[in-house]
Order: C-alpha cells, then structure tokens, then sequence
C-alpha cells in the first residue's frame, strides 16, 4: 500500500532539511551564486531588487547503475561508537571470518516500515553480513553460523580487483577491503554497527574503529560504511587508511560490485590513483556511490507573507521562481514543496523555505495607496511586445528588464505624461522575466511570461 510521509515538518516555515549528505533532501538553492538558501533570509537592494530561486533535490536510488564521486569529509557520527547506546560492539572470536547474518532492522522500532535497501536490482535486501577485513555482502551464504558455529572466513589472500567471480566476494560493498586485524593480544580494534534515524531517513552505519593492520599490528585503521534507506546510497569515510606493503603488497579495494561478478564500480582519486586492488592510502578522505538515475519527484512552490496569511502557489518554470516583494507585500516565505516517490511506492514529502525581504529604502505602500498608482502589462504571456500602463505616476520612472537568472536586458524610461510604453521582447528567450518599475518614491515588480 502506498503511504503519505511528511519527511521534514517546517517550524515556523523556514527549516533546513538537509540532515545527512546522502538523505532524500529538496532545498531552496541560489544557483547564479552556487549557494543553498534554505532557512536563510534573504534582503534585497537595489544592486539586487529580485533574487531567483531553485530546487536542489537529492532522491538517488532508481537504477543499477552507479557512479562515484568525492563528498566532504562529514561522517554522520563519530567513529568510536562507544557512546552510543544502540550501537553494538560486536565481538570477532577471531582473525578473516564473515558475522553471522545481521538485520537492517536491528533495534527499531516495530511499528516503523522495514529497513530495507536496494543494490543492484535488488530492491528489499533486509539482511547483511560483514566480513572483518573491511567488507560488506548480501550474499548470505558466506555468513558464519549462529555464535559462530559453524565459522566461514573471510580470507584476504592476495586482495581483490574488481570485477571479480571470486565466490566469497560476489553481491558486496568493499569499504575498503584490505588486510586487518582484530586478533591481537591488546583486543585493540573494535567493529561497530548502528541504525540511525527514523524512517524514511535511516542510515547503517559500520565503523572500524582503530584497527591493527595484519603486517604491523603498529598502524591503525579506521574506517566508516554508511547505507541510506530510501537513496540506496554508500558513503565511505577514511579517517585513516594506513598501507602496509609487507603482506599482501598493501592492496586494497574500496567501490562495489554485483551478484555475478560482471558489474562493479570503484574509486579512482582525483590524482588519477585507482582503489582496486593497489596499494594506497588515504586520509580524511570521503566518497559516495550512488545509483546514477533519480527516483520519481516533483516539486511546488509557495508564498506566504511573513506578517501573516494564506499561502499560494506559484508558476515555476523549470523549478525556478523569482522573489521580488515588494513594500505592498512586505516580507514573504517562499516554500519548497518536493515529492520524492520510493522504490517501493512509498510517497515521501520534503519541505525547505527561505524568507526573502523587500527594498528597505522604497515606500511602495504608502506612495501607491495615497496617489492611485495602478500597472497593467499585457498581453502577458506574450511571443514579441507587451504594453506597460502606469496610471497616477507623478515622476520619471526607470523601468528595468531581468531575465531568470538577474540579468539585466533592458531599460526603459516612463514620463508622467505618458499612458503606455511598449516593451519589446522580440527574440528573447522562453521564460519568466521580472519588470521593475522604479523612482526614488516606488519599486514594483511584475512578472512577464515570454512564450
């Protein structure tokens, strides 16, 4: 049955939803100034009079096919999960041994929907097991039995280059895969697991934690996995990835691949160094692979007067409006309104705003109100040329053309003793243009549609 989930509730209508770097997320986005806006205020000027506004929405998670790419160094928990109270510490009895088989839906609650996760065409994985050299697999038949009776190990040998049929290693997330070791007299070295989040929003997070290295038990490793619900999404976080070429040469693999062996992705370092089954080491590094198709979504805008009121919906063209109140209006919220459908068809509903305030220097309300002033401009949408009527205007007025993205196209003056004036758009691109009318009393906007 497909549900209805209000992913992120706006307090006061002006919230940021952005709560983890791989999270099903919408927010309001200055894309002239590659900036997001969400939960900001914004005042304009007369350098600035309109300001543009976008969606950016992350809803990966409908293909499978992946691509990689570099994030910021931002783990979602600290990797000594020691803290956490619903996180397990989980115990290898010894050295290159798969877990027994674990449950994404480990301590949640049960009236939430299951964690599940989608990985290469497999849409309802529910289970996991992990293996102590740095691996992930769904592929539940390497798993050690209950209390690890009996054990199935997890061997390193020479290390793995992906694509690989090697049995052992088929269905699996490599986060890195390299040669550790838990079994040292110290017990240094801890695995860690932990869901965090509620639904549509949770995350496995798997750190190992101060490590040992096979080759030299004095180097650490530590090292974080993330899975996210809903994006089916992998982050990996190296905090520290030392290399030991004393076994194995030092190889490891950080990337994916699938059920056959015929699939795979893995990192390759902006210095061109491949993570497959080389030697190498990293540093507060972090990486995401995630499927290269978006799920289904689509996205509505509002405003809403700050002073108080009703909110109404606005034409975007591509995702994009432009703010410009003006004094009459007062400051206004402009709300992102985005449905992310997921794989199993469940609709999710995220939420983003950002307040956008008018000129302080202009007193439109007043000027307007006590001298009658009224604009028309038509015919609008328009294919060349539009009339611009200002009736009560007692001064010249500039009135001024921007595109989408604040460029300015034209100018025009407006003398009191004139009815109208044409504006000319003839060759102008498709879009939403802002006209501004402006004197030192008065500056009103309207938008234009040329089509």
């Amino acid at each position: 049955m497909k549900k209805l989930l209000a992913l992120f509730l706006i307090i006061g209508l002006a919230s940021t939803n952005v709560i983890a770097q791989s999270s099903p997320s919408s927010v309001v986005y200055d894309e002239l100034n590659n900036a997001s806006l969400s939960n900001q205020i914004i005042q304009l000027t007369n350098e600035r009079p309109a300001i543009v506004l976008t969606s950016k929405t992350f809803a990966a998670g409908a293909t499978n096919d992946y691509i990689f790419e570099s994030i910021p160094f931002n783990p979602p928990c600290s990797f000594d999960l020691s803290e956490y109270p619903g996180k397990v510490d989980y115990i290898l009895p010894w050295d290159d041994v798969w877990s027994e088989v674990l449950s994404l839906d480990y301590g949640q609650d049960t009236t939430a929907p299951p964690f599940i996760f989608s990985f290469y065409g497999q849409d309802t994985l529910s289970q996991y097991v992990i293996g102590s050299n740095g691996v992930l697999s769904f592929n539940l038949s390497v798993a050690s039995g209950e209390d690890f009776i009996p054990s199935n190990w997890c061997d390193f040998s020479a290390g793995i280059t992906l694509p690989s049929v090697n049995p052992d290693f088929l269905n699996c997330i490599f986060a890195p895969y390299h040669d550790i070791y838990f079994m040292v007299p110290s017990n240094r070295g801890h695995l860690y697991y932990y869901i965090e989040g509620e639904y549509p929003s949770r995350k496995l997070i798997v750190s190992f934690y101060e490590v040992p290295l096979f080759g030299n038990i004095s180097q650490f490793a530590t090292h974080m996995l993330v899975l996210y619900e809903t994006t089916n999404t992998i982050e990996f976080y190296l905090l520290n990835k030392p290399c030991c070429t004393s076994t194995n040469g030092g190889k490891a693999t950080l990337g994916i691949q699938n059920q056959t062996g015929t699939q795979a992705t893995f990192i390759t370092n902006a210095a061109g160094e491949s993570y497959n089954g080389t030697p190498w080491s990293a540093n507060n590094e972090a990486w995401r692979i995630r499927p290269s198709a978006d799920l289904s979504y689509s996205s509505k805008w509002y405003k809403r007067p700050v002073a108080g009121g009703d909110r109404i919906e606005l034409n975007a063209i591509y995702d994009n409006i432009i703010a410009s109140p003006d004094s009459l209006e007062g400051a206004q919220y402009y709300i992102l309104e985005t449905s992310i459908i997921r794989l199993d068809g469940d609709t999710i509903m995220v939420y983003d705003s950002c307040i956008v305030k008018p000129q302080l220097d202009l007193a439109i309300s007043k000027y307007e109100i006590e001298n009658n002033i009224s604009v028309s401009l038509y015919p609008n949408p328009t294919e060349n040329e539009s009339k611009l009527e200002i009736q009560g205007l007692k001064s010249q007025a500039d009135i001024i053309v921007y595109d989408l993205s604040g460029r300015l196209i034209s100018t025009y003056k407006f003398n009191p003793n004139q009815n109208q004036i044409t504006l000319d758009f003839t060759g102008f691109a498709k879009g939403v243009y802002s006209v501004i009318i402006r004197n030192k009393d008065l500056n009103i906007t309207r938008k234009l549609i040329v089509r």
